[in-house]
């Protein structure tokens, strides 16, 4: 059991503290959401998703990192703006589709996590020795 409390604790640490802790204020918004929003889903697994969303929301903007959002187009200061708007809605939904799915998603962002850990430090090995 102390083997499975020191993975979570290490993929914890792994995690940028900023990053954590905007995942988690995303994660209570969404919460408080669906609680007040009366979506009909147990209480219990709102709040298993909302302690694993974080693990899901790495996984999910790592995966958008890869997307080319990064050209610049000329536009008119308008058509900026109702591209940002709109691309912004997309994310919420997107991301409030990923909380949801929380329980799915997770997993996968800690075995990448892991992974990640694990090619880091032996590439460490690699430079030092």
């Amino acid at each position: 059991m102390n083997k499975i409390g020191g993975f979570f604790r290490a993929c914890f640490r792994s995690m940028d503290l900023g990053f954590l802790i905007k995942a988690y204020l995303i994660s209570i918004v969404f919460t408080v959401f669906t609680f007040y929003a009366h979506i009909s889903v147990s209480p219990v697994y709102t709040i298993i998703c909302a302690v694993i969303f974080p693990f899901a929301y790495l996984l999910v903007n790592d995966v958008l990192s890869l997307l080319p959002f990064g050209y610049v187009f000329f536009m008119s200061f308008t058509e900026h703006i109702i591209v940002w708007v709109s691309t912004t809605i997309l994310k919420l939904v997107l991301y409030y589709f990923v909380y949801g799915l929380a329980v799915l998603f997770a997993p996968i962002g800690i075995l990448y996590i892991a992974l990640s850990k694990k090619y880091r430090d032996a590439a460490d090995r690699w430079d030092n020795g």
